[in-house]
This record gives structure tokens, sequence and C-alpha cells, in this order.
């Protein structure tokens, strides 16, 4: 891509025996990353330590979403220079789904903030489903755990399923779970 290719003209993707897309560029992006999110870790864990018990620790500061999201963001930049077409197409619109849903999800005063949130979520995790299925493999320990995690996943159901009907939330929570158990189990 023209973004990959610009840092390799510009020298920052000369490290010996990696291609051009593996340079110091993305090295930069994922370290970039790595510390915008321990940056953001250590901010919660202040903020937490300064609060009382079960406070909020979203909405303490105006930039709060743009920052919860940036960690996501900088490594869609670091996967726009991925190798393998196919992936790329996936992990960079489930990277910058990622941050919309962090970015939402860090507006608790926005009312449609969850369940748009959720929804870019939801959405990130297709887009993983859609990198992480044709990498699929099947050993005994792979299949073991797919198993493993189905069973959990049906035993979270049946226990909260009186609580979901109630709610109402039956459909909604079903399938986000389902997507996320096929994510864990491609992954596996």
């Amino acid at each position: 891509s023209t973004f990959c290719r610009m840092a390799s003209i510009a020298g920052l993707s000369s490290e010996p025996g990696m291609s051009p897309r593996y340079g110091r560029a993305v090295i930069g992006w994922w370290a970039a990353g790595l510390l915008a999110g321990l940056g953001y870790g250590i901010f919660l864990v202040v903020a937490a330590l300064q609060s009382p018990s079960g406070a909020e620790l979203t909405g303490r500061f105006p930039g709060q979403p743009a920052v919860k999201a940036a960690m996501a963001v900088l490594l869609a930049a670091a996967a726009w220079c991925h190798p393998i077409r196919r992936e790329r197409r996936w992990l960079v619109p489930a990277l910058l789904l990622s941050a919309a849903g962090d970015f939402l999800l860090a507006m608790p005063w926005w009312k449609p903030s969850f369940v748009l949130g959720l929804g870019a979520f939801l959405a990130a995790h297709l887009c993983y489903l859609g990198a992480l299925v044709p990498l699929r493999g099947r050993s005994g320990p792979r299949v073991a755990g797919a198993v493993v995690v189905v069973a959990a996943c049906v035993g979270m159901l049946v226990w909260f399923w009186p609580r979901l009907v109630t709610a109402g939330l039956t459909v909604p929570v079903t399938v986000y779970m389902a997507v996320l158990a096929a994510m864990v189990c491609a992954a596996l």
C-alpha cells in the first residue's frame, strides 16, 4: 500500500531480513499502540484507586473516548502493512471497528453509545472471524478446547436464561455469545 511504501522510501523499514512492510515503521506503530495501552491502563488503575468502590471509570475527561480508541487505531495502522492481503482486509476493519466500540463505550452520557458500541464490537468480532477461519487447524487439543468453549457458553446461557428472558435480551445475548464463541474456536 502507499502508506507502507512511504515508510519504506523514508528509510523506516530497513531492518535486515524483514520485508519493507515489517520494518521500523510497523514496529513503531505496534510500539505506539503498546504505549497507548499501557498509558491508558495506568490511568484506569490510578482512577480506580482514587475512586469509591464501584465508581464509573468512563467520562473522567473530555478526550477519554479518543484516548481509549487510540490503541486500536494505532494497531490498525500496523495491520495496514500486513503482507497477507486477505488477512489485512479483515484485520484493519476489525481493529477500526474495535476502536469505534471503545470510543462509543467511553461515552456513558450518550444514551445510544452502549448499543452502538456493542454493535461495533460485534461487527469487529465478525471481521476477526473472517481473518481466523481460513487459518483454523484440527488437532485433538484444539478440538477439545473448542468443545470446552462451546460447553462453557451453553452453560452460561442456561444459567442466565431466566434473567435474559425477563430483560428481553435472549436474542442479542445469544447472537453475541455465538459470535464470540465462534471467534475463540477459530482462534484455537
